[in-house]
């Protein structure tokens, strides 16, 4: 874990953020030719600034320094410290010292301010841009340009996080089209040659698919800042009594295994009384393995323990051999499938990366 966190550190100046003290790293990840890639991006930009929250009424924040005009994607604050460590807090406006934030599932009242809890003493909040088609794609880097606007060669599927329902498919394509006497070049959603789509954003948390054609493998490097912060990842029911398929990623650039991911311990994923009806469930997707709308190749879930078998994770159909040392590995994309509740909730996997501890 450290030593691959040091490596990190040396890839970029420290120049290429906002505070010189800010680790930074690079992450490069092969697209299998005729194959779905499940995808996640460990590393964020740079910040636009990191500074105190001065103090806070309702969702609008007001920082103890001046904020730069956002990107044309936008941004999202990032809680670094404080009883919110972790937050991600999408931007809904901004002006010279003030943010207008989403909470989501994060209860905003107990958030650190210099007005409340003393000067220097407020949560430190990094704003941070957002990843963007174009930012992680640049000019179609990686991925198989199409020349054609009728068929597709790689494609970039995102999920909307609000549908219900497990087994979803993709809500939006996105191809990069080479361009013609008709169109620019740049990336549009399928179907629609109306508009750019290259600001379109690739939120922290969440996982995406990469298709490549058969016979041409892609290779995505992702370069960025370290999070230097603990993670909260929201996992959710949207529906009260429907299981709910949630498509996450690990937002730190390290390998974690079960037993020290906190994803139980941190309460967002229930265990199970039983060995044979799982509660919730970890789905895992083999990135070497090619193949199209590819199923989980394995299903993980907590055991609450028995008089046979001790509490802890396992492969569903394999009580065998107790699973808590397989690892998550930055890079890749993950489902948590949360269980039906009786009422619509949140539940947020919290921890801290190693290294940090």
């Amino acid at each position: 874990m450290k030593t691959l966190f040091l490596a990190l550190t040396l890839l970029l100046p420290p120049a290429a953020l906002a505070t010189p003290s800010d680790p930074v790293g690079a992450l490069q990840l092969t697209l299998r030719g005729g194959s779905d890639t499940m995808v996640s991006l460990p590393l964020h930009r740079p910040a636009l600034v990191e500074t105190t929250t001065a103090s806070r009424s309702g969702a609008q924040l007001t920082l103890a320094a001046d904020l730069p005009s956002l990107p044309a994607e936008g941004a999202f604050a990032l809680v670094m410290t404080g009883p919110l460590e972790g937050a991600v807090l999408p931007i809904t406006a901004s002006s010279a010292r003030t943010l207008t934030v989403e909470p989501g599932a994060f209860d905003l009242s107990i958030l650190a301010t210099d007005a409340v809890d003393g000067a220097g003493a407020g949560s430190v909040v990094a704003v941070i841009p957002y990843w963007t088609l174009d930012t992680v794609f640049p000019l179609g880097a990686g991925i198989t340009v199409s020349p054609s606007r009728l068929v597709a060669r790689s494609q970039v599927l995102l999920f909307d996080s609000t549908r219900t329902g497990t087994n979803q498919a993709a809500s939006d394509v996105y191809f990069y089209f080479s361009g013609n006497g008709t169109y620019v070049a740049g990336w549009y959603r399928f179907g629609d040659m109306t508009k750019l789509c290259g600001t379109t954003r690739l939120p922290p948390g969440r996982s995406f698919i990469v298709r490549q054609p058969a016979g041409s493998d892609g290779s995505l490097l992702v370069t960025g800042a370290v999070q230097m912060a603990a993670y909260r990842v929201p996992l959710a029911t949207l529906a009260a009594g429907v299981d709910q398929d949630n498509a996450v990623a690990l937002p730190v650039p390290v390998t974690l295994t079960l037993d020290a991911s906190a994803l139980h311990e941190s309460g967002a994923f229930a265990a199970s009384p039983s060995r044979l009806v799982a509660t919730d469930q970890l789905l895992v997707f083999d990135n070497t393995t090619p193949g199209i709308n590819k199923s989980a190749t394995a299903v993980y879930f907590y055991f609450a323990g028995n008089g046979t078998y001790a509490a802890g994770w396992y492969r569903f159909g394999d009580m065998a051999h107790p699973a808590g040392s397989i690892t998550l590995k930055p890079g890749e994309g993950y489902v948590i499938r949360r269980h039906a509740t009786a009422q619509p909730d949140v539940r947020l996997w919290t921890a801290l990366p190693s290294y940090l501890q």
